[in-house]
């Protein structure tokens, strides 16, 4: 670079399973070389643990600034890689439909390893929605649920509907 000409340098990835930094990383040129551009790197560690109980439903997690949404049982780990020495503190932002989950181990320091025993546990609480249908004579039934589904009842008996009702939900 000619002097006068500013310079400007960035990471453009990190390397696997390290966090770096860069000191004295811009400024102006003048009748030097630059050589005080110091780059530090240190290993970094992920934030995870084990969900059980999801049944398919979607629940969001947070940790900082990260949001990590997962919708299936078992291993879970954030994106983001943490230095040791930092805190982390992993919350619920949003509940899967119709499910109670509650974290274990939730916050802590980072050490010298990742962090595997974070433990999400929901229990589904959604309801069925059904009942009995008596004195049917010989033509079908055909009932809604919340105008999505419908069931063709064409004897007397017991019915179900498929679709699951959180607490609270209206029918």
């Amino acid at each position: 670079l000619a002097p006068g000409s500013s310079y400007s340098v960035t990471i453009n990835s990190q390397p696997s399973g390290q966090i770096c930094e860069i000191q004295n990383s811009s400024g102006s040129v003048d009748t030097e070389n630059i050589t005080d551009i110091m780059v530090t790197c240190r290993k970094a560690y992920s934030v995870g643990g084990t969900i059980n109980g999801l049944n398919n439903m979607p629940i969001e997690l947070k940790n900082a600034s990260e949001i990590l949404s997962v919708s299936k049982n078992g291993d879970f780990s954030f994106a983001t890689l943490q230095l040791p020495g930092s805190a982390y503190g992993v919350t619920i932002h949003n509940q899967p439909y119709g499910h109670l989950c509650t974290i274990a181990n939730s916050s802590g320091t980072i050490e010298d390893q990742n962090v595997t025993d974070i433990t999400v546990s929901c229990i589904d609480q959604r309801h069925t929605i059904g009942g009995t249908v008596t004195g049917l004579g010989d033509e079908e039934l055909k009932v809604y649920l919340n105008s999505r589904e419908t069931i063709t009842i064409e004897e007397n008996g017991a019915f179900t509907f498929k679709r699951l009702l959180a607490p609270d939900a209206y029918y």
